[in-house]
């Protein structure tokens, strides 16, 4: 079993409209409360089966933010939280990481019809540390809009019958 090995910070919120509230209330002021969780947490999203690449990107990182630290200036002055699609991971990494939890839960669950295997593979998969589980995972879901269940009923397949094996003989 596979499990990321993050620093602990507090255990995140434990619904969805928690998760929302703590990023949008951290957006404003663009902080990284946790920055090292948010970097080891980047460096597992970006290169989950690359070990080496991930300690080269957690090294080259650190070493612009000691070179930044001392006062030395670099080509590209942004930090790495700004301006980036991974921006939610750098502001509310516990927001991420009790959403994480809840598709963790729901994708290693056995399928419910004719018990087949789960969803995600448990042996490929990188699991949040169970301290930083929310006490009741959930999962974000929503309903589909009308026009999109109509434009589901439209695209359906027809069901015709496909013999899969050859007739028996005597028997149609």
């Amino acid at each position: 079993m596979l499990v990321m090995n993050l620093p602990n910070p507090p255990v995140g919120p434990d619904s969805v409209e928690g998760c929302v509230e703590a990023y949008l209330n951290r957006l404003q002021a663009d902080d990284a409360l946790w920055p090292r969780v948010s970097l080891l947490l980047t460096a597992y999203m970006a290169w989950p089966s690359d070990e080496p690449k991930r300690d080269s990107f957690v090294a080259t990182y650190l070493a612009r933010f000691i070179q930044n630290s001392a006062g030395e200036t670099s080509r590209n002055e942004t930090t790495a939280h700004e301006a980036s699609i991974l921006k939610a991971v750098w502001i509310a990494p516990d927001a991420v990481l009790a959403l994480a939890a809840g598709f963790q839960e729901f994708g290693l669950q056995p399928k419910g019809v004719r018990k087949e295997s789960p969803i995600l593979r448990q042996d490929k998969l990188w699991r949040v540390p169970p301290e930083l589980l929310p006490n009741k995972p959930f999962v974000v879901s929503r309903l589909l809009t009308e026009g999109q269940l109509e434009y589901l009923r439209t695209r359906r397949a027809s069901k015709k019958y496909v013999r899969t094996a050859a007739p028996v003989r005597g028997r149609r």
